[in-house]
């Protein structure tokens, strides 16, 4: 910006036009802005604006106030500058402490803002849309016989039309379904894309996601229609508005654009770049359901509801309309109607079926993050309250002084908020500029705690707001200090051993240390948990194993020939097909033995795979045998299950027997069991499990390479890959990168409970050493004469030292309980965690009192070895 173009601070100058006189405005305004100038040339911007601040408040006098009388608004503008100006040599009397408070402060202020940023975008997912309140989305939920239940994010294909039929409620309601790996081609351009649905004609009316080009109300209408994100016409097409023209999905299929959609707003827990119309959606031939299902659960259901709908009576209508779909027993479905606004952070019990990438967060990380924020705050307020307070013994005389002359409380407090306010401003300025710099690093990135710095300028307003009401709470136990000091005493200067604070300050201090010490336990009892968790057996070789996704119809055309290529390589043992990778969510479906009813079934979860699947991933057999390429009978009679199949279908010898499941052919024989293997998270124990071989396409291949120098493996398989697919996308990854996906969130958590732990114990430390420092300088002379009657430096250590190491045990005696109860409700989110041992916070209290014992002795012992015979010649 040229410096011309540059305007004194709006701010300042209403201000000034606030309380200035209407006679003398123009005239010193004119001065104002001409000083203002002058500054900006010479100068600089920054310069100049701060200039202009202050002239602005030296020339609040009551000469200049619009009300000479000195009541009212004159009285209490002369009141805040004689505040302002004693505030400010105060605080330049006292550098050592006011830069404490303010680098304690800032910290703390900037650290609340971070999580502040975070939280508040976690809880505005889908909150965007002007109707997001009337917005539903119909989760199924399965009970059988036995009481056990599973929850989806999925639900049928028959609810969307026949609730929006049958029940007045519904007004609009849309279906969507995941397009799985799609590969798109235009000339040259050829992708393979992972986030597209298919979605009724009805979609953009219930989510009305914003079009750059198309008829928003006709755009899903026709059948073989597509609506784009402009980076994908851009992509595909060199053009940003390509209506009309088509786009080749899975190799035959063209798509006619008709839409270009919006880039989709950060806090959508839907993330698509592609839309194909519903009506191009096609069964798979053979498949066991059709659109007419009640019961298969592979799509979204979303639904706007009229106003003031009660979703509790909705509730009831849309399960008495699912249950006279079925008879009584057997697998039982419900709806849950969970709001738009919901999904987001509440969607941990209703998993995707299809894992087609709904975004979702942590309620609890949101939770404990929120306190977190808190407690920092909390501990940067507790060591401005403790040290303003130690302080007042140094104000005690000009305290006292002011009551002679008539203050009285309320001006005091008055005085001490002033002095509050001033650091929390400044502090408040260098938060930002903190948060500044702190907006690109890599590990806020990581956290998914990232944010735009114009996001936070503009909360500052309300963030400047709370900074005063926080500068008024902390404020107020130095100023209840005050108010209970004996004027006599205060102007005689004989506070030093005015008890009035003693008991709050200790209890601060207290609070401070057990917020501390609950955070140390938590960082060290998080970590060990994960740890644990990577060096758990999971039953399965994980190492040296990688996953390639590719599209059924190519899976059809290549897999024999890849496979048979790849396997022809040293540096490939084995090569398979599945249609769930490790870590993501397997299909629930329900077996029971031949010859009992479907009310005895069971619920189980199944995986298709291929020959050799058990070699790839080192899984074992507990008896019997797997699938072999020699018996014909094992493609479409036969299944393999885990022990814990086995145990819940009551089976001590169970190869051999039938069961059905999947079963157009008759029943299935088992013929192995598998020992159990952890195929998802450790938060779950090891569910019932079936495996079979495929009927359908899979998109899946999964292969395992020799040990050591896995690039050079990757480069094979690229190379043969390039050779047998004529060149198609290849997207290759690990199997240890898919499992530790699955402790994402956990890690982050461990993360940032360190990184604010490891912040506290610095900020409680900070607090301290200003405590400390203050404290013996404030009884130099009685140490002084300790030193001249023969104490030594160890017993004037203890002296000065022991109170703090009392309050440090009063601290773990609070913390240890509390810190027990949260982390034993965590760990029981895992199946399988470690021992809660005592040693974590024996571990923490001794680890922070030893960072104490540093903080404090460093600054008693510069004290302690001091010329005795100096301080006693002071007065």
């Amino acid at each position: 910006m040229k410096s011309q173009d540059r305007k004194p601070p709006r701010l300042a100058r209403k201000f000034f036009h606030w309380y200035c006189s209407a006679d003398l405005k123009e005239s010193i305004d004119g001065d104002l802005e001409e000083r203002f100038y002058e500054n900006l040339r010479d100068k600089g911007p920054f310069r100049a604006q701060t200039a202009y601040w202050m002239d602005v408040v030296r020339l609040m006098n009551r000469y200049t106030l619009k009300n000479k009388s000195g009541s009212g608004k004159a009285a209490a503008l002369h009141t805040l500058r004689n505040n302002l100006i004693h505030s400010y040599r105060f605080l330049q009397r006292h550098k050592h402490y006011a830069f404490i408070n303010l680098c304690g402060l800032s910290l703390g202020l900037a650290v609340t803002l971070i999580i502040s940023f975070f939280i508040q975008k976690e809880l505005s997912y889908d909150r965007f849309f002007e109707q997001s309140e009337r917005v539903l989305r119909i989760n199924n939920i399965y009970t059988d016989e036995q009481g056990n239940v599973f929850s989806l994010a999925n639900s049928s294909p028959a609810f969307a039309r026949e609730f929006q039929k049958s029940i007045p409620a519904y007004q609009k309601t849309t279906r969507m379904r995941y397009t799985m790996r799609a590969h798109l081609t235009h000339g040259d351009a050829s992708f393979y894309e992972d986030k597209g649905y298919y979605a009724d004609s009805l979609f953009l009316e219930v989510l009305p996601y914003e079009l750059l080009a198309g008829d928003p109300s006709r755009a899903l209408d026709e059948p073989n229609s597509i609506l784009i994100t402009e980076a994908m016409a851009l992509k595909y097409f060199k053009s940003s508005k390509p209506i009309g023209k088509l786009l080749t999905f899975n190799g035959d299929h063209p798509l006619r654009v008709t839409g270009i959609l919006a880039p989709l707003p950060d806090n959508s827990h839907l993330d698509f770049d592609f839309l194909i119309s519903f009506s191009t959606y096609q069964v798979p031939a053979d498949y066991a359901s059709d659109l007419t299902s009640w019961s298969w659960a592979g799509f979204l259901t979303y639904a706007l509801v009229a106003p003031d709908t009660d979703i509790p009576d909705l509730t009831d209508q849309t399960n008495q309309l699912i249950a006279a779909q079925f008879g009584p027993g057997g697998m039982q479905i419900t709806a849950h109607l969970q709001p738009l606004h919901d999904i987001y952070l509440g969607s941990s019990r209703f998993p995707d079926d299809l894992n087609s990438g709904l975004r979702s967060g942590s309620q609890f990380s949101v939770y404990i993050l929120t306190i977190i924020a808190v407690l920092i705050l909390a501990i940067s307020g507790f060591n401005y309250a403790n040290l303003s307070a130690s302080l007042s013994l140094q104000r005690g005389k000009e305290m006292g002084i002011r009551k002679v002359m008539g203050a009285n409380n309320h001006s005091i407090r008055w005085q001490l908020f002033t002095d509050a306010l001033m650091i929390t401003t400044a502090s408040l300025a260098f938060a930002y500029f903190l948060i500044w710099v702190a907006k690109d690093l890599p590990l806020l990135a990581d956290w998914g705690m990232s944010y735009e710095f114009p996001q936070a300028l503009r909360l500052l307003p309300q963030v400047f707001v709370a900074s005063i009401g926080f500068a008024l709470l902390i404020s107020t136990y130095p100023a209840l200090l005050f108010s209970k000091m004996p004027t006599a005493s205060a102007i005689k200067n004989k506070l030093k051993n005015f008890k009035g604070g003693n008991l709050t300050r200790r209890a601060l201090v207290s609070i401070q240390f057990c917020i501390t010490l609950g955070l140390i336990s938590a960082a060290l009892v998080i970590k060990d948990q994960l740890h644990f968790i990577s060096q758990q057996n999971l039953g399965i070789d994980k190492e040296s194993v990688l996953t390639v996704r590719i599209l059924p119809e190519d899976m059809n055309r290549h897999y024999s020939t890849l496979k048979s290529a790849l396997e022809q390589n040293a540096n490939i043992v084995q090569v398979t097909r599945n249609e769930r990778l490790i870590g993501d969510p397997w299909p629930v479906n329900m077996v029971q033995l031949a010859g009992q009813t479907a009310a005895q079934a069971k619920q189980v979860v199944g995986n298709q795979v291929g020959l050799g699947y058990l070699e790839t991933i080192g899984g074992s057999m507990k008896s019997g045998r797997f699938f072999s390429p020699d018996l014909p009978a094992d493609l479409t009679n036969s299944i393999v299950i885990n022990q814990a199949t086995a145990d819940l279908l009551e089976l001590e010898d169970p190869v051999g027997k039938e069961v059905l499941f999947f079963s157009n052919n008759g029943p299935r024989r088992i013929i192995g069991v598998m020992e159990d293997f952890h195929f998802s998270s450790l938060h779950q124990e090891i569910s019932p499990m079936v495996l079979i071989m495929p009927f359908i396409d899979l998109d899946n291949i999964t292969i395992r390479v020799s040990k050591g120098n896995l690039s050079e493996k990757v480069a094979t398989i690229e190379q043969v890959w390039n050779e047998v697919t004529q060149g198609l996308p290849l997207d290759i990854k690990f199997m240890n990168d898919q499992i530790e996906g699955l402790y994402r969130t956990d890690q982050q958590l461990s993360s940032q409970i360190s990184y604010f732990s490891a912040l506290a114990v610095f900020l409680a430390c900070l607090g301290l050493y200003g405590l400390i420092s203050f404290n013996t300088k404030r009884r130099l002379k009685e140490i002084s004469i300790r030193k001249v009657i023969g104490a030594n430096p160890l017993s004037l250590l203890r002296l000065l030292t022991q109170e703090y190491f009392l309050l440090l045990v009063v601290a773990a005696a609070l913390a240890i309980p509390v810190s027990y109860l949260a982390l034993r409700s965590w760990l029981d989110t895992f199946a399988y965690s470690i021992k809660l041992d005592p040693l974590y916070f024996l571990g923490a209290f001794l680890a922070f009192g030893a960072i104490c014992f540093a903080t404090i002795s460093r600054q008693v012992l510069l004290v302690v070895r001091q010329n005795p015979v100096k301080h006693l010649m002071e007065d």
